[in-house]
């Protein structure tokens, strides 16, 4: 196998319609990182907080990746919810929807758990010093 051979193979791993699902949970987790480093620079937290921060987000990000991996089983019957919804006839899911739920399934979970870390909530600081 050549070094082209290779770098087709990866590219077609990476640019799977599940990847961009994957891609879709970790947009959530960036988004509270840029929202963490902001409140850390405040607050003269250091670089040590930065480790804590996805040392804590990780069981977050592990929940979210299992919920996603529901939509991959049921995307079939959640595409065909999505026809009857938006009264059109696609056969396949498309790249970005795949996006779309790894996205909102991680912004529903953070949303419905009780002890949400990070975000829309004040945060305990000493939590990460």
């Amino acid at each position: 196998m050549d070094i082209s051979e290779s770098v087709n193979t990866w590219i077609k791993i990476l640019g799977h319609e599940h990847m961009m699902g994957v891609y879709g949970v970790f947009m959530l987790h960036f988004e509270k990182f840029f929202r963490f480093v902001n409140l850390a620079q405040k607050h003269k937290l250091g670089w040590r907080s930065i480790g804590k921060f996805w040392w804590l987000e990780w069981d977050d990000i592990v929940r979210s990746l299992m919920w996603f991996g529901l939509v991959v089983v049921y995307d079939d019957e959640l595409l065909s919810i999505y026809n009857g919804w938006a009264e059109t006839d696609v056969q396949q899911a498309q790249h970005w929807m795949y996006f779309v739920a790894g996205f909102g399934i991680d912004r529903l979970i953070v949303n419905l758990k009780q002890k949400t870390k990070f975000i829309d909530r004040k945060i305990d600081l000493d939590l990460y010093r």
